[in-house]
């Protein structure tokens, strides 16, 4: 998952800077957002990987046993899928914006499919994971405080930026 993202969003982030002004600003948002959203996924799935072994994902039920550690992760997944009232989506309409000024319509159209690819998989990791029937022995315990801390900065992060991009895209493009 950590691979697909990085070529989804490094690819949108590349093609941003391509397409004019419009692009430019939400390539340099689209960085930001992947920084912070990968980072919170990243650490969110390492902590699930130290505590559940070497085959985490065989695991599944973990949201049960972890609930702070599945909002955590799910939060991260929804900011880097670019859902709407998220960052990620903030980023992309405006890529996309400038994208349908500069670009063929079937290009526009065709560079949706790894988004769509890369939305897909978040969700099938994400359920495979913390959702379904506890299929591993053992048992994880949920994030401590110092994880719980880690992870709402950069999710709060996240979160600042996607409720007022506009104001973000101004500090960046200083």
């Amino acid at each position: 998952q950590a691979a697909l993202s990085a070529v989804c969003l490094s690819g949108l982030v590349a093609a941003g800077f391509a397409v004019g002004e419009f692009g430019q600003s939400g390539a340099l948002l689209e960085g930001t957002v992947g920084a912070l959203a990968g980072a919170a996924a990243l650490l969110a799935a390492g902590i699930t990987a130290k505590r559940g072994g070497a085959d985490a994902v065989a695991l599944g039920g973990v949201g049960k046993l972890a609930p702070r550690l599945a909002t955590a992760s799910a939060l991260a997944a929804l900011a880097l899928a670019g859902l709407p009232l998220s960052a990620g989506f903030a980023a992309r309409a405006q890529i996309f914006r400038g994208a349908w000024a500069n670009l063929p319509t079937w290009a526009v159209l065709l560079s949706l499919l790894p988004l769509a690819l890369l939305g897909l998989g978040l969700w099938w990791s994400f359920q495979r994971v913390f959702l379904g029937e506890r299929r591993g022995a053992g048992r994880i315990r949920d994030l401590d405080l110092l994880e719980t801390g880690a992870l709402a900065t950069l999710l709060l992060a996240v979160a600042l930026v996607g409720v007022d991009p506009l104001r973000w895209l101004d500090l960046l493009a200083r």
